[in-house]
Formats: C-alpha cells, structure tokens, sequence
C-alpha cells in the first residue's frame, strides 16, 4: 500500500505521466482497444449497439496495408463479417443463473469507403456498428456483462464503454467493462428507473431501495 499526501500526490503524478508517455512513444500501436456498446433492455430481449474502430479489424484480423499504407476495402469488408462471430464470443451476456445468452448479428452499419482504402493513420475515424439482439424467455431480474475483446499476445488493454437502459426509463446506467471483470446489474420491472425531471427525494428513494436489494449479489466470477 502507498499513503499519498497533498505534497507528494503532485510529483509522483507527473511521473506517471511522464512514464505514460515514453511508453506511448515506445510503440506504433494504439494503447487501448476501444469498443463504445448502447444497450437497451426490454422484457423480451436485449438489443445491443456495438460501436467497433477499423483499428480493433487490423489488430484481430491480421489485416496488412497495401503498398501505399492503406488497408485495402476488400480486407476490411471481410474483416468486418469476421468480426460477427468475434463479438459473439468475446462480448457476452449472462442470466440470473449464469446461463450464456445467445446472440444473433440482426445488421452492419456501414460507412462510406473511401475509394482508395482507408490510410493506416486514420484507423479510428472509422467504425461499424453491429446490432446484436438476444432473446429473454421472461423478464431479466439480473444480467451479467463480460467482455474479452483483447489481443492475449499483444498485451493490449481493452475497455467496452457500455451506455445501458432499461425499458420504461430515460436514464440510462453508465459501465465500463474491463477484460475477465464481469459486472452484474439488477433490473426492477415493477418500478424501474425513474425520470430525469424526477425530485432529489424520489432519486434518493430509488437508489437506497435498490442498493438494499443488491446486498449480496455483485457479480459472477
């Protein structure tokens, strides 16, 4: 353990920093996998948004630039369809009992393709959009997120910026998922969550009920 003072926390920051940076310059890759996930959660299904950059195609697809440095479309589109089954496996979702949901690719939202390909620098100005759709026999009480969309042999960090939102609310709950760090999150379909224009007391409300229903259960491991 590390006690931090107001007169040491300053110093030791800037070290990180620095640190950060060196490393950054040490290598040609982009630091992180990145994958941004809209969640809806209905009482029949759950509808997912994946957001994945051409970057994350080019470090898990092998994909190699042309003599130009550019990713040539062909490569990318098959990337793209490859990348179907790799979400399937790497981002999951668990019932009450732990049981794997199964998923099913419903559309691709494409971009505009350059003619040319798309240059090596300008790997995350681009992105697809995979809408995944699992089915709910009944109503999810719980639901336990996981991700593993990262590249064991680099070494790579990955994170899911996930934006989830229960059917019959307006505001949505905010998780970022790390890789094998599963997050369990309770759904309350007799009262879910309230409105924006709700009053401090209703939210205050809210949040002790569901905290008292959460003891106990934080997530699978």
């Amino acid at each position: 353990e590390m006690n931090l003072n107001r007169n040491t926390t300053g110093p030791i920051v800037m070290l990180m920093i620095v640190a950060f940076l060196a490393a950054g310059s040490a290598t040609s890759a982009h630091p992180i996998s990145l994958t941004e996930a809209s969640v809806l959660i209905q009482r029949e299904k759950v509808s997912v948004k994946l957001t994945v950059f051409v970057e994350d195609l080019f470090l898990f697809h092998d994909l190699e630039p042309n003599k130009d440095n550019f990713l040539p479309p062909r490569s990318v589109q098959d990337a793209r369809d490859k990348h179907r089954s790799f979400l399937l496996e790497r981002f999951t979702i668990r019932d009450v009992v732990g049981s794997l949901l199964p998923g099913t690719v419903v559309k691709i939202e494409e971009f505009e393709m350059p003619e040319q390909g798309i240059g090596m620098g300008e790997l995350m100005k681009f992105a697809y959009t995979y809408h995944i759709e699992y089915p709910l026999e009944v109503p999810a009480d719980y639901l336990t997120f996981s991700q593993r969309m990262v590249d064991e042999s680099a070494g790579l960090p990955a994170e899911t910026r996930m934006e989830i939102l229960q059917a019959g609310s307006d505001t949505p709950f905010y998780v970022t998922l790390f890789p094998e760090a599963p997050e369990t999150l309770r759904f309350d379909w007799s009262r879910p969550p309230l409105s924006t224009d709700a009053s401090e007391a209703e939210w205050d409300a809210w949040y002790e009920r569901r905290r008292e229903q959460e003891l106990g259960i934080t997530n699978y491991s």
